[in-house]
């Protein structure tokens, strides 16, 4: 026990006499009157520790002389009290009889200690709240916005959320009071919503947010690359540093994630539901501009189109039946002609080529034969 009660006075800084596990254990034993004045300096390094810690108001001091010990004891119960020690016997009974054994001495010394190691843990997440950045909810950050567009200045940290949306609707109400008459018209979302159509409309949102997302992606990397291919041009690899300079900020400005939040749909007025066409001729009146003849310019009909083309010829003629007159009947005879002159040849020249066959090779045959 007294092991660990020295090791936890070095880590607080203690370097006096009682650093040694048998300087303490002599101190725990003694029961002379001069231990007291020991005991006094121990406690006076942890009381002023805490002090400085914890903004006490009691401290103990250390004394010289045993003949000092009541005031030594009146000023440690002050302390004990005033730390709410749970101990009873070191806050009950007579001041001067509490530390007459070992057991209460020690069970003094854990207590003071334990209370010097919790407020410096105190003091160390403090000093990490204060020097951690604190980042703002988007709740909190859409409120700010509101009130710097309202024009008000940062309120008071003492002011209730009651107050705060009171003051913003009255302002509200002011500005509107000097716009047009129906200024800025009926909210689209006229209902109150249930939890479940809250929950149903957010995940819809994250939807839809997560398909403009990937159709971003893809105009941003066509829009990279299109920039990249002006820079295989040898006079433009020259001139590389410019055209970072130029694009990168304008660049850096498109992000892919969409903006698009719940509170815009809150703020939606019923004239985004009406539907124009962008085709028709009353707004192409309005929306088209002499620039683009100047850009474009006049461009030639080409011609191209499928009602105009010639209907192509047909790849196969019709059928047509033959005549039935006399010229085709004798070319028929005169084929048929040919082919039994041609017939003849043929079978003369088989006979031909079988007589000789039968010539050639019946000699040998017949000699095979009587072999």
């Amino acid at each position: 026990m007294e092991t660990d009660t020295v090791t936890s006075l070095q880590n607080l800084g203690y370097s006096g006499t009682f650093n040694d596990v048998s300087q303490l254990a002599r101190l725990l034993d003694r029961n002379d009157p001069g231990y007291i004045v020991e005991m006094s300096k121990l406690v006076n390094f942890l009381s002023v520790k805490l002090k400085s810690l914890c903004q006490l108001e009691d401290m103990v001091n250390a004394i010289e002389k045993p003949e000092e010990r009541d005031m030594f004891c009146m000023e440690l119960a002050g302390l004990l009290r005033e730390l709410y020690c749970p101990y009873s016997v070191l806050m009950d009974g007579p001041p001067a009889a509490r530390l007459e054994n070992r057991e209460n001495r020690l069970k003094l010394l854990n207590f003071l200690i334990s209370e010097c190691q919790a407020a410096i843990m105190n003091n160390l997440e403090n000093q990490l709240e204060k020097s951690l950045p604190r980042s703002e909810t988007p709740t909190s950050e859409k409120l700010k916005s509101a009130l710097m567009t309202l024009g008000f200045s940062k309120p008071p940290s003492d002011i209730s959320a009651q107050q705060l949306f009171n003051k913003m609707g009255v302002k509200i109400r002011e500005i509107l009071a000097s716009e047009p008459k129906g200024y800025p018209g009926p909210p689209l979302l006229k209902c109150a919503l249930t939890e479940k159509q809250w929950s149903q409309l957010h995940q819809l949102l994250a939807e839809l947010n997560k398909d403009y997302k990937l159709r971003r992606e893809m105009l941003l990397t066509r829009l990279d690359v299109t920039v990249l291919s002006f820079t295989w041009s040898p006079n433009v690899k020259s001139k590389m540093d410019e055209v970072s300079a130029v694009y990168q900020p304008l660049r850096s400005s498109m992000q892919a994630e969409p903006k698009v939040t719940i509170s815009r749909l809150l703020s939606a007025r019923e004239d985004v539901a009406f539907e124009q066409k962008t085709s028709s001729a009353s707004v192409r009146e309005k929306t088209k501009t002499p620039l683009q003849r100047m850009l474009i310019g006049a461009v030639p009909d080409r011609g191209g189109r499928p009602t105009e083309q010639r209907r192509p010829p047909p790849e196969m003629p019709g059928w047509q039946k033959r005549k039935p007159d006399g010229g085709g009947r004798g070319g028929y005879r005169g084929g048929g002609g040919g082919g039994q002159r041609g017939g003849g040849r043929v079978q003369g020249g088989w006979n031909q080529g079988g007589n000789s066959w039968n010539q050639d090779q019946k000699p040998q045959w017949r000699g095979r034969g009587r072999h």
